[in-house]
């Protein structure tokens, strides 16, 4: 439902009131308001906000992305698994080279103490490096997908933490038959552990910014 006050996506918050609230101004209102649904673009709808026989209801009626040229639309939803598969790739290199500098850099030079350093040189940068992808990779697919397509962001979010929680099961199962999968059981428990973190992170403290994107 789009925020009466600035035109923005709001999200449902089913234990609060009032229910709706705003990802980009945090103004909060409730669902049993209504809004006239005739106009097409956000400016209209700001220029009516002070009129009391608005219906804010079907607000979400009316969707501003059909103003979008069809190629760019299609564009977008082809790029929902690339786009969001790259930003995983393009965060996790970064955290790969940050654990290479603690553990080969940080802390060999006369420190004392037990630093950053020393601990990921005791848990080993790979076990540290496979439980931070663990949150790392559902948080960024989830909520990178969820920004990038044009519509139905709530499914595509659904959809993409289905997919998530799928590989975990496959490579669990897999180790579980004897299968061809090698796995480290302790740090693939722990950043399974993570991932369930990383999936609800993205549904909470990310969702306004996936969910208000245009």
């Amino acid at each position: 439902m789009r925020c009466p006050e600035c035109g923005a996506r709001g999200y449902l918050r089913k234990t609060k009131t009032p229910e709706w609230r705003c990802g980009k101004c945090g103004h909060e209102w409730d669902s049993d308001l209504e809004i006239d649904t005739t106009y097409s673009r956000p400016a209209d709808y700001l220029l009516d906000a002070g009129n009391e026989q608005i219906n804010i209801g079907t607000i979400s009626d009316v969707s501003y992305q059909d103003d979008k040229p069809l190629p760019v639309l299609v564009f977008r939803w082809i790029a929902v698994i690339p786009g969001a598969v790259l930003a995983a790739f393009a965060v996790m290199f970064p955290w790969h080279w940050i654990l290479l500098f603690l553990a080969h850099v940080a802390g060999r030079y006369g420190e004392e103490g037990v630093g950053l350093g020393d601990i990921v040189r005791i848990i080993g940068v790979e076990n540290v490096e496979r439980a931070g992808i663990g949150f790392i990779t559902p948080f960024v697919l989830i909520t990178v997908a969820a920004r990038i397509a044009p519509k139905f962001k709530f499914a595509t979010a659904v959809v993409t933490t289905g997919v998530v929680f799928a590989v975990h099961v496959f490579v669990w199962g897999a180790w579980l038959s004897g299968n061809w999968v090698d796995i480290h059981v302790i740090w693939t428990l722990i950043a399974s552990c993570l991932t369930i973190v990383g999936v609800w992170t993205a549904w909470t403290a990310a969702r306004s910014w996936w969910e208000t994107s245009t």
